[in-house]
Order: structure tokens, then C-alpha cells, then sequence
């Protein structure tokens, strides 16, 4: 799945395997801070205007 909207501005690109989240792609369109939350854990997000973090399987 692509293009997803979040909240403050963010885009998520995600790949599931087998029922699990094995990728995800996050981009800050407008610059502000985000929390990205799987699985009972959360991860704060504080990416620049036009900035990506990509997690793999490692973080899931």
C-alpha cells in the first residue's frame, strides 16, 4: 500500500507479508513531529519538511 495520509503532514508507504508488517516508508510533507504506532510500541517521528525514514522487518 502507498500514498496513505497520517496525521501532521505524513505519508506512509507499507508492505505486509503473511499478516505481518514487514516495511515501512514514512515521509514528512510538512516538517512536523509524529508518533508511528504497531503493535503496542510507538515511535516518535520528528522528520524535515520532505524527509523519509524507512523501518524494515527488524523494527516490527
Amino acid at each position: 500500500m502507498s500514498g496513505l495520509c497520517g496525521v501532521n503532514g505524513f505519508e506512509v508507504d507499507i508492505k505486509w507479508n503473511e499478516g505481518k508488517l514487514v516495511m515501512a516508508k514514512v515521509k514528512s510533507l510538512l516538517g512536523k513531529k509524529g508518533i508511528l504506532r504497531y503493535n503496542d510500541k510507538d515511535y516518535q517521528l520528528n522528520l524535515a519538511k520532505g524527509e523519509e525514514l524507512n523501518l524494515d522487518n527488524k523494527y516490527f
